[in-house]
């Protein structure tokens, strides 16, 4: 039985730390130097969207609509307003390096998953048929799908219309490197909902392991608790980047540089490019995971994942205390010790949190540094050994390669 706990709130520290490393990677990538980036804008029909969209030109998974941002009546009034004739946002695209004509979204999204939607039939595998609803300029078209139009002679007028309604759409080519579109992705979305990495990271390291990890997290409900209360993914994808941090760190601990961007890039990567033969590892840590989430739940309570501060656990869901916590959790003996001294364990996290600077600052600031996180495993690591009175292999710096290592 799961226990009761209330929801952490997020905020986006992390990604505002994860746009200034953008910024500063794009920076060195463009200082001095001319690319022969091509961009042309080009008025694309409705019509010719959506027979992109379905031979999958435009990459639209079927795991991404469970990451589906939009309510219906947005939805519905985007779609309503194509039937008017109003303008609409552009599309901004990106050209596949690896299959010419085939293209990566930069921008338009959710525009572009709705015209999937409303296209579908109510037979098709991958996308939920969208119909209209809570329309009231034209009400006559609320539970209408664009099926139901096609077969109706008196819409025939209308779906004209709307099929040759034009999108603004801007398609980049040659692009230098993922810095280039990642630099993109971030000024295009600057000032509006701030949008996880991740999103762009789904598109530009496709692979069995990236399906695996968008599957895992819309299914296990360990991992969707701990963003919200109704057991529903993050639609900005922040469980599938805190999957693949935990994956980088059980995998790929001695190559962090401090990078965390870059480390989970790299991660992802690794991790398709090597699917054939570590799936049935990587299946078994996510399985550890979730056994590690549980147990930080039934130890912390409510307080699970988040600082003390001397007085009151913060509200904040803290990702530096996620690290520590999955890392040694994941022991299933380590787990067992831990339950059987849950007082124990809280108020060694509190005696921590209070009386070690350096795991406070671990854990505070500059968290993402190979000495953070090198300090926040050791100085946990060794807390646990004393408490639970076992051996627990940590993690350490070695001073030589400036890179963290497991103990011999």
């Amino acid at each position: 039985m799961e226990p009761s706990h209330q929801q952490a709130s997020f905020d986006d520290e992390d990604y505002q730390d994860e746009e200034a490393l953008i910024q500063e990677d794009a920076s060195a990538l463009l200082a001095g130097k001319n690319y022969d980036a091509v961009v042309t804008a080009t008025d694309w029909t409705v019509e010719t969207l959506i027979s992109q969209l379905k031979k999958r030109n435009i990459k639209l998974d079927p795991s991404f609509q469970r990451r589906d941002a939009w309510t219906l009546k947005r939805k519905s009034e985007f779609i309503e307003s194509l039937f008017l004739g109003l303008p609409v946002p552009q599309v901004v695209l990106a050209e596949s390096k690896d299959r010419k004509g085939s293209y990566i979204v930069l921008d338009g999204k959710q525009r572009l998953l709705t015209l999937r939607q409303f296209s579908a039939t109510s037979q098709d595998p991958e996308f939920k048929q969208l119909r209209l609803s809570g329309l009231a300029l034209r009400a006559d078209l609320n539970g209408v799908a664009m099926v139901d139009a096609t077969d109706n002679p008196d819409f025939e007028d209308d779906l004209r219309f709307f099929e040759n309604q034009t999108i603004r759409t801007v398609v980049l080519r040659n692009w230098p490197s993922e810095d280039y579109l990642y630099l993109v992705f971030l000024r295009l979305n600057s000032g509006s909902l701030p949008l996880s990495p991740q999103e762009l990271r789904q598109v530009v390291s496709p692979g069995s392991f990236t399906d695996f990890a968008t599957d895992f997290t819309s299914k296990s409900a360990a991992v969707m608790g701990l963003f919200n209360s109704n057991q529903q993914p993050d639609f900005r994808m922040r469980d599938v980047e805190l999957s693949i941090r935990y994956f980088g760190l059980v995998n790929y601990l001695d190559g962090y540089t401090g990078n965390l961007k870059l480390f989970l890039d790299e991660t992802s990567q690794k991790l398709n490019t090597e699917w054939d033969s570590l799936e049935k590892n990587v299946r078994g840590q996510s399985l550890e995971l979730e056994n590690a989430i549980q147990v930080t739940w039934e130890v912390f309570s409510e307080n699970a994942f988040r600082k003390w501060n001397g007085k009151d656990f913060e509200r904040r869901f803290n990702r530096a205390v996620f690290d520590v916590m999955v890392y040694f959790f994941r022991d299933s003996s380590t787990r067992l010790k831990a339950l059987e001294n849950r007082e124990a364990v809280i108020k060694g996290f509190k005696s921590l949190c209070e009386q070690s600077g350096p795991f406070r600052t671990s854990i505070e600031t500059t968290t993402k540094s190979i000495g953070a996180l090198s300090t926040r495993l050791q100085l946990w690591g060794k807390k646990l050994s004393e408490i639970l009175d076992i051996e627990v292999p940590i993690p350490k710096l070695d001073k030589n390669t400036g890179r963290i290592t497991l103990a011999s």
